[in-house]
């Protein structure tokens, strides 16, 4: 259902921090649905679970959970690994669930 006088708009959803608020700003100012998306991570669960609450407690009611394997078929990420994740032949220093996040860093703040 569309409310009047507000735009639908559709948010992606993964539970954590940084969606919660786009989620907030989206029910706050539109006709939000939501949609979150399971990639096989280690996590799945609890982001589900997190997705949900967060839909809630914004009252988002149009909400859409989405299967997609393509992250697990490629491997080599510690998001997907159910076991130990080696690190990748190209930096032996950083764990591989911190390599996004320390390129985000590096190229955010010129370091």
């Amino acid at each position: 259902m569309i409310s009047e006088g507000k735009p639908r708009v559709v948010v992606l959803l993964s539970g954590g921090m940084d969606s919660c608020v786009c989620a907030a700003l989206a029910a706050r100012d539109g006709d939000a649905a939501a949609v979150h998306i399971s990639y096989g991570q280690r996590t799945e669960a609890r982001e589900r679970q997190s997705f949900l609450a967060v839909c809630e407690r914004l009252g988002i009611p149009n909400r859409l959970i989405v299967r997609n394997e393509a992250l697990r078929a490629i491997g080599g990420s510690a998001l997907t690994a159910r076991g130990r994740c080696t690190l990748a032949p190209w930096n032996r220093t950083v764990p591989g669930i911190r390599i996004a996040g320390q390129r985000i860093m590096k190229r955010s703040t010129g370091w």
